[in-house]
């Protein structure tokens, strides 16, 4: 029996609806926040805009319908600092990305999640359709992998289990990604949107965004974000 686009969205849809999927927002802190954006702001802009990013992904995370979120942080301090309530936040234990987000594997497991959302906040034109797409992509025994602009980098990462494969983020991290799932066996889907491909963290992705908020606003008869969504098997 033929299966129609419709009824193959329908299914992928039930699929993603089936899963427990949390949301997990690794964070560094307020503290010399943005560093590499030092020759362009002062510290306490770079503290604002960090902040506005990190409420942006929590506020979208949320309006998408995930059923839990964390933020892994060092900075104590953050949740009386302006963080969206609608997170809970996780003191890390070790230094650095890729121990967060083992720590916040561990928390989505003890909470029995049946997916985890792992998303760094700092995507600056990131909205919940963004979030949509990449959980309406998902399925059991799966993964969906959000690149960044460069296609090298790994700007959000759906693990079904939450502990799919080890994290390997970092310069390059799209192709470690990728490898890892290949050995593992599990199908990866590729989502690829404007809210997902530019994230905000030196001088050039500031003039990446300015070119891009020009653009659209000289095409006003332009949809926004228009999905690009490849289906492929785990393969490197």
């Amino acid at each position: 029996m033929k299966t129609s686009a419709i009824d193959r969205r329908s299914t992928t849809m039930s699929a993603a609806a089936d899963l427990r999927i949390y949301a997990l927002l690794p964070f560094r802190g307020l503290v010399n926040a943005k560093s590499r954006l030092a020759s362009a702001l002062s510290e306490a802009e770079r503290r604002q805009l960090a902040l506005a990013l990190l409420n942006r992904a929590v506020a979208a995370v949320a309006d998408a319908g995930v059923e839990r979120i964390a933020v892994v942080t060092r900075d104590p301090l953050l949740a009386a600092s302006g963080l969206d309530p609608r997170a809970e936040v996780l003191l890390q234990d070790n230094e650095g990305l890729n121990a967060a987000v083992r720590q916040g594997q561990r928390w989505a497991l003890s909470g029995g999640a049946g997916g985890l959302l792992i998303l760094l906040p700092d995507l600056p034109t990131l909205d919940v359709a963004d979030i949509r797409a990449i959980i309406d992509a998902a399925a059991p025994d799966a993964a969906v992998l959000a690149p960044d602009r460069h296609g090298t980098g790994t700007n959000a990462l759906l693990l079904a289990p939450p502990d799919g494969i080890a994290p390997a983020f970092g310069v390059g991290s799209a192709a470690r990604h990728r490898r890892s799932l290949a050995l593992a066996d599990i199908p990866i889907t590729d989502v690829e949107r404007r809210g997902t491909h530019l994230d905000l963290d030196t001088p050039d992705d500031i003039r990446a965004l300015e070119n891009a908020r020009r653009a659209a606003d000289h095409a006003p008869g332009a949809s926004r974000s228009a999905p690009k969504v490849n289906h492929h098997s785990s393969g490197v």
